[in-house]
């Protein structure tokens, strides 16, 4: 069965509602602490250090943490899970490339959430909240339950999803306040409530999905370009996102820039199922390092963002601690 992602209703919907119950915006607000804990601990052994690495040291690490609890895996595989989404979703165009779920990495965390739930199935829940793979193990399609198999395709999506994406933004958003130091003291001003605008900013202006894929099931004219069914349509994202009758110098970043909608978190029936967390984990994985840190730097020269035609990124940043 492929990903949720993928698909349309009403299988599409049933597997969407399997997962959600963790990733909704109470259960979601339940997970401040957590999240706020686990950034706290990471700058506790990373901030002596002088150096550290924002993506892969501090964001990495707290989001596959943070993914590991929403999903119900154990939280010591976090590392390891968080080396295995990079590795999978690692793409240099041109020409082909693995398929995330069927490349060396992929299939290593594919079969380490197979071992997962079939524990989990015949452990029961843990009592330490409902987790997403309690979720998919109530979750029936035609009167059957899911496979180990399929449940765990499902969990893969979201904790990909979730593990990647937020590091990179947050590295993102204290580069570009870094270039801009009149941004950052106005961040700095009042962190509580400024890092969540600078992280939607930084959303807009440079969230890594490129693009999504979509079929038309019937032909259609928009904007003068004819489009026949069954032809196969590239969404752009960060296009979408730059776009000037939308945004007012959509070129520049602008830490508390108002707007009404982006698309970084796509649209309709495939709207990112994690938006919440995110929301959350960028907002406190910033202010928490705004709070430990008065002041830093971007050692630009070593940041690297590796060619991609999907997910693109910073995947090292180091920063130094003045």
């Amino acid at each position: 069965m492929p990903s949720f992602s993928q698909i349309d209703p009403p299988v599409q919907t049933a597997l969407r509602q399997g997962l959600v119950a963790p990733l909704r915006p109470h259960a979601v607000g339940l997970l401040e602490e957590k999240v706020r804990t686990l950034a706290r601990q990471r700058l506790d052994e990373l901030v002596p250090k002088g150096e550290f690495d924002l993506y892969t040291d501090y964001g990495g690490v707290v989001s596959a943490g943070v993914m590991a609890t929403v999903m119900g895996l154990p939280i010591e595989l976090a590392p390891r899970i968080l080396e295995l989404v990079n590795q999978a979703l690692r793409r240099k165009p041109p020409g082909a490339v693995d398929d995330a779920y069927t490349g060396r990495a992929g299939l290593e965390l594919h079969m380490m959430l197979v071992d997962v739930v079939a524990h989990r199935r015949i452990q029961g829940p843990t009592g330490d909240g409902y987790a997403a793979i309690d979720g998919m193990l109530s979750t029936e399609l035609d009167g059957r339950a899911l496979t180990d198999d399929e449940i765990a395709v499902q969990l893969f999506t979201v904790l990909s999803g979730g593990t990647e994406t937020v590091p990179k933004v947050v590295a993102r958003c204290l580069l570009e306040l870094s270039r801009r130091p009149d941004q950052l003291a106005a961040v700095r001003e009042n962190v509580a409530t400024n890092c969540r605008l600078a992280f939607e900013e930084t959303m807009r202006y440079g969230a890594p999905l490129q693009h999504v894929g979509r079929t038309a099931t019937l032909d259609v004219e928009i904007a003068g370009a004819q489009i026949r069914a069954g032809q196969r349509v590239f969404l752009l994202i960060p296009s979408a996102n730059r776009d000037e009758r939308e945004f007012a110098n959509p070129d520049e970043f602008i830490w508390n820039r108002s707007m009404e909608r982006h698309f970084a978190f796509g649209h309709g029936l495939h709207f990112c199922i994690g938006v919440h967390v995110a929301r959350l984990e960028g907002r406190v994985l910033l202010e928490e390092l705004l709070r430990r840190v008065p002041s830093y730097e971007i050692d630009e020269s070593r940041s690297l963002m590796p060619p991609s035609d999907f997910q693109i990124g910073y995947t090292n940043m180091p920063i130094l601690v003045l």
